[in-house]
C-alpha cells in the first residue's frame, strides 16, 4: 500500500495529522469526487484479533447517519497496513485549540456538549459506543459545528494509549466497556471545558491510582461562579462506578444543561431525543480477544412536555420576594364548607375506570361515608365544583388524565380536601408526582387490604374536618391572624421560622442553599443521619433537606422517628435515583414534604425550600390558635398533619 500518491483507489492530497500509532491524510474518492479522511493504521501498531469484528462493525457503522458523526465509509487493508476511509470534516481538533489557549467561557460550554451527547444519544440507541471520547477526536468547524471522529477505532490499535487523561476506571483493567464509558469520558471532556484543567494529572501510573482512588476536585472550587449543581452532575458522570454513572447520554445532558443554566443565568435548550427507530449497530470488538462488548442499553426518552425555565433574578432579590408575608386567605370555592357533614358523614369521593372498583369501596364505605364515585378525572372535577368534599381517594392510570393531573387541580379547587393516591403499580413519575404536584396524604397500593384502607381514608377525614373547622372563618371572634396578634399564616420572617438543616456529606448543597435563602433560614450542614439526631435534640428545625447519598437506612430510621417526635419538621428527600417503594414507605410512614430526583435546579429547589418554611410556619400558627381557642395544646403530630394537609397561601411557590 504506498502512501505517496494512493491509497487502493483513493487519492492523497495532503497530511493532517501523525501520532505514534497512526497517521491521518486528507484524500479523494474518484468515484464520487468527495474528500475524505484516510487514517492508515501500520500493520506494527494493530490489534490483529480485532480486525475481523472491525470490518462487520464497520459496516454497521456506515449505517450510522448522523449530523454530529463523522460517517465511516470504507475499510481498506493490505500486508502492511489497515487504512480506514471516514468523511473528512473540516475544522480543527478540540484539543488543537485547546492547546493553543483557546477556552470556551462558561455561557458556551453548552454549545459544545449539547452537540456531543445528542451525538452519544443516538449513537447508543443504536449500540453503538465510541470508547475513546477525547478532545482529539472532537472536530470543530469555523461556525461552531461539532463532529465526533474514529468511533470504536481504539480496538484496532495495540500498544499504549495515546493519552490517558479521559479514560474510564474499567479501561484500566477488564471491566466491561458499555455506554456509561463513554458518559464518564464525555464528563471528562466537560469537566476540562468548564475548569480549563484535567480531572486527574501526572504520570499514566499516577493517574490510573487516582482515577480508582481519587475524587476530582469540584468545579466549583476553581470558580465560584459554578453553580453547586454543576459540580453534582459532573462528579456523577465521573463516578468510579458505571452503575453510578448517569444511565444515558440523554440524562446526563438534561443534568448538565440545569446545572449550566443555573450557572450562567439564561435558559439553554435541552438536546433532541434520541431516535431509536434504526437496526442496532453491531457493538465494536474488544482489544484482547475477549468476547464482544454488550450493545448499550436503550436510552430514555426525554420527559415530555419539559421546558426551560426563565433566567433567574439576582437571588438574593429573589429570596428577599419569597420571605415576604403573603395575605392570609380565607378558604374559598367548594372547600370552604368541607367541615359540614352530609348526612351526619364526611364525604368521600373514589374515582377509578374501573366500575368493580367504584362497586367495592361504595359497599366498603357506605356505612361510614357518604359515597361519591366518578369514572374519570372530569367526572371528578363537576362533582368537586358542585358540592364540597373531604376526602379524594384516585386512580393514578385513568385514560384522559392520570391521578397525579387529578389530585393537582384538586389541589387547587379545593386545597382543604385530602387527597390519597390509588395505584396498583409501584410507578417512580406517579410517585414523585404525587407528592410534588398532589401534596397527597397517602399513598395506598392496589390490592389494598381493607383495613388499611379504612385507616387510611379515616385518617384522612379526621385531618381534613379538623383542618376546615380550624381555618374556617369565625374560628375566633376576630379571626386567626388576630387571635394570635401575629404575622399571617404563610409568611416567613428571616431567622424567624427555625432553621435550615442539610444532610450532606459535601457542603455544595448547604453553600449553595445558604446562597439561595439569603437569610431567610439558619442554615445547619450535617455529613449523617446521626449527627443530624444530635442536632435535632438542641435547635428548632424547621426545614430538613437531605441527600440520599448520606445513607438511605439512617435518613429512612430518622425520618420514621421525626414522624413521631418531631412530626412538624418537613423533609425534602434528594435522590439520584429514587425507588418508587422506598418513596412509598417514606410518603406513609414519614411523611415527607417533596421528593426531589437529582439534578434539581437552583429555582426548583428554592421554591420548594421556601414552601417547606411557609408551612412550618402555618404549623406554629396553627398551634397557637389552637392553645387560644382551646386553652390548651393539641397533639403535635394532630397539628403538624393539619398544617401538612393546610393550602398553600399565594406566593408559596408549590408545584
Amino acid at each position: 500500500m504506498s502512501t505517496s500518491q494512493r491509497i487502493g483507489k483513493y487519492e492523497i492530497h495532503s497530511q493532517i495529522a501523525k501520532g505514534p500509532r497512526a497517521a491521518v491524510f486528507r484524500g479523494l474518492d474518484p468515484d464520487t469526487q468527495r474528500l475524505v479522511a484516510l487514517k492508515v493504521i501500520p500493520r506494527t501498531s494493530l490489534n490483529a484479533a480485532s480486525v475481523p469484528a472491525f470490518r462487520k462493525y464497520a459496516q454497521a457503522l456506515a449505517r450510522l447517519d448522523h449530523p454530529r458523526i463523522a460517517a465511516c465509509l470504507d475499510v481498506v487493508e493490505n500486508d502492511r497496513a489497515l487504512c480506514l476511509v471516514s468523511e473528512l470534516c473540516e475544522g480543527k481538533a478540540l484539543a488543537a485549540l485547546l492547546r493553543e489557549g483557546a477556552h470556551p467561557e462558561l455561557r458556551n460550554v453548552w454549545d459544545i456538549a449539547r452537540q456531543l451527547l445528542e451525538a452519544l444519544a443516538f449513537a447508543h440507541v443504536k449500540g453503538a459506543v465510541h470508547r475513546d471520547l477525547k478532545p482529539g477526536n472532537l472536530i470543530l468547524a469555523p461556525g461552531g459545528g461539532l463532529k465526533i471522529t474514529d468511533f470504536g477505532v481504539s480496538v484496532l490499535l495495540a500498544g499504549a494509549p495515546d493519552s490517558v487523561h479521559y479514560r474510564a476506571p474499567e479501561q484500566f483493567g477488564e471491566g466491561a466497556i458499555g455506554a456509561r464509558t463513554d458518559i464518564y469520558q464525555a464528563g471528562a471532556i466537560v469537566y476540562q471545558l468548564v475548569t480549563g484543567k484535567l480531572p486527574f494529572t501526572g504520570t499514566t501510573a499516577e493517574i490510573e491510582h487516582r482515577v480508582h482512588q481519587e475524587r476530582p476536585t469540584d468545579p466549583s472550587s476553581y470558580n465560584s461562579k459554578i453553580a453547586w449543581q454543576l459540580d453534582w452532575v459532573i462528579q456523577k458522570a465521573l463516578s468510579k462506578d458505571p452503575a453510578e454513572r448517569f444511565g444515558a447520554a440523554n440524562e446526563f445532558a438534561e443534568g448538565l444543561r440545569l446545572g449550566l443554566q443555573d450557572t450562567v443565568g439564561r435558559p439553554l435548550d435541552p438536546i433532541a431525543p434520541p431516535v431509536a427507530s434504526a437496526p442496532a449497530v453491531t457493538p465494536a470488538p474488544a482489544v484482547t480477544p475477549a468476547p464482544a462488548v454488550t450493545p448499550a442499553p436503550a436510552v430514555a426518552p426525554a420527559q415530555a412536555g419539559a421546558q426551560s425555565p426563565k433566567p433567574p433574578a439576582n437571588l438574593v432579590q429573589k429570596a428577599q420576594v419569597l420571605a415576604k408575608p403573603t395575605p392570609a386567605a380565607g378558604p374559598t370555592g367548594p372547600s370552604a364548607g368541607a367541615q359540614s357533614v352530609a348526612n351526619g358523614k364526611p364525604r368521600v369521593l373514589f374515582v377509578d375506570d374501573d366500575e368493580r372498583i367504584l362497586n367495592a369501596v361504595r359497599a366498603l364505605f357506605r356505612q361510614d361515608c357518604d359515597v361519591l364515585t366518578a369514572s374519570g378525572g372530569e367526572a371528578a372535577i363537576e362533582i368537586l365544583k358542585g358540592s364540597p368534599v373531604h376526602v379524594v381517594v384516585c386512580d393514578q392510570r385513568m385514560p384522559g388524565m392520570t391521578g397525579v393531573e387529578l389530585l393537582r387541580q384538586v389541589r387547587a379547587l379545593a386545597p382543604n380536601t385530602v387527597r390519597l393516591l390509588l395505584t396498583g403499580y409501584t410507578d417512580l413519575a406517579a410517585l414523585v408526582g404525587s407528592i410534588n404536584q398532589g401534596e397527597i396524604f397517602r399513598f395506598v397500593k392496589k390490592p389494598w387490604d381493607n383495613d388499611e384502607l379504612r385507616k387510611a381514608v379515616a385518617d384522612a377525614t379526621k385531618i381534613a374536618l379538623e383542618l376546615a373547622a380550624t381555618v374556617a372563618p369565625g374560628a375566633t371572634p376576630a379571626g386567626p391572624a388576630a387571635a394570635v396578634g401575629k404575622p399571617e399564616v404563610g409568611a416567613v420572617s428571616p431567622r424567624s421560622a427555625g432553621s435550615l438543616l442539610v444532610i450532606d456529606p459535601k457542603q455544595g448543597l448547604a453553600k449553595g442553599l445558604e446562597r439561595l435563602l439569603a437569610g431567610a433560614a439558619t442554615v445547619r450542614q450535617v455529613a449523617t443521619a446521626a449527627e443530624a439526631a444530635k442536632v435535632l435534640q438542641g435547635e428548632e428545625i424547621a426545614v430538613i433537606v437531605a441527600d440520599l447519598g448520606a445513607g438511605m437506612d439512617g435518613l429512612v430510621a430518622l425520618f420514621k422517628q421525626l414522624k413521631v417526635k418531631r412530626p412538624e419538621i418537613l423533609s425534602i428527600l434528594l435522590a439520584d435515583e429514587p425507588d418508587s417503594e422506598l418513596g412509598i414507605e417514606l410518603i406513609n410512614k414519614a411523611q415527607i414534604y417533596r421528593f426531589l430526583p437529582k439534578p434539581v435546579s437552583a429555582k426548583e429547589l428554592r421554591t420548594q425550600v421556601a414552601a417547606a418554611l411557609r408551612r412550618y410556619a402555618t404549623f406554629k400558627q396553627i398551634a397557637r390558635l389552637k392553645r387560644s381557642v382551646d386553652g390548651a395544646a393539641a397533639p403535635a403530630s394532630a397539628i403538624a398533619e393539619r398544617a401538612r394537609a393546610a393550602p398553600q397561601r399565594a406566593g408559596a411557590g408549590s408545584a
